[in-house]
């Protein structure tokens, strides 16, 4: 049983690393924002993926990446999660895995034979002087072969979704989102960014800016989407900034301090 198990194991491939394999990254260490962290890193299993990011991404951290596959149960375990997450600088790694259904694969299995048999001779012995005997005998022959099963083997999986976190600094505590074709269809235009996440004690925090809000004009000029409102940030100076939003059916201006 122990030899079968580890043909399985060669077979379906249990020793590579999928986290690594399936890893798509959005930002890295080497970004200027990056605050490092001498914590020891966290891996939190979780049921509910989007709660609990949503939890953090409010306390200012930011995905740096994400691994989503499915492999055979068993195959992977947290230590891989972990050997990776140390890899791409993540300081917390959010992880969900649940039943990804099964599957029966006939696999062969070769095992050799021996059979064994046995025949009975009877020799008779004239010599010149007349003497005579007779002589009996056993023979033993053994055949070497092998026989081939074809046996089914009932594989299930498991589907792995992990989200990589790191602090970021924020000038202004908004995490943004791409409008959506009902977003841009409700304002009457294609500019603008959809406010994601408002992080704790930030700048838009205080400036009572909140999730779901679209804003549409920073000091006067139009966002181009998430790519624009991360490079207007990146070279806005500090101080005060006058943003321009959208709240279900109110036009609103606030002023955040950009830090």
């Amino acid at each position: 049983m122990k030899k079968i198990s580890l043909i399985l194991s060669l077979m379906l491939g249990g020793c590579v690393n999928q986290f690594a394999d399936n890893y798509k990254t959005i930002a890295t260490p080497s970004n200027p924002l990056y605050i490092p962290s001498s914590s020891e890193l966290e891996i939190k299993e979780t049921k509910n993926l989007n709660g609990d990011l949503q939890q953090y991404l409010e306390m200012g951290y930011a995905v740096i990446g994400t691994s989503n596959f499915s492999a055979r149960s068993g195959s992977q375990n947290l230590q891989n999660l972990k050997n990776h997450a140390k890899t791409v600088g993540a300081q917390t790694v959010l992880v969900n895995r649940s039943h990804g259904g099964s599957s029966t694969v006939t696999l062969p299995f070769t095992t050799p034979t021996t059979t064994t048999s046995q025949s009975r001779s009877n020799y008779n012995i004239n010599n010149n002087y007349g003497g005579y005997s007779s002589v009996n005998g056993n023979t033993t022959t053994t055949t070497y072969g092998s026989q081939t099963q074809y046996v089914p083997i009932e594989i299930s999986f498991t589907q792995y979704s992990a989200v990589y976190l790191a602090k970021f600094k924020s000038r202004t505590g908004i995490y943004p989102f791409e409008l959506d074709n009902k977003d841009k269809a409700y304002i009457e235009q294609n500019t603008g960014i959809k406010v994601g996440v408002v992080i704790n004690e930030s700048p838009a925090y205080y400036a009572n800016i909140l999730p779901n809000d679209i804003i549409t004009r920073i000091n006067g000029t139009d966002i181009a989407g998430v790519k624009g409102f991360i490079e207007f940030m990146n070279i806005a100076p500090s101080g005060s900034t006058k943003i321009e939003l959208i709240r279900g059916s109110k036009k609103l201006t606030k002023t955040i301090k950009i830090q």
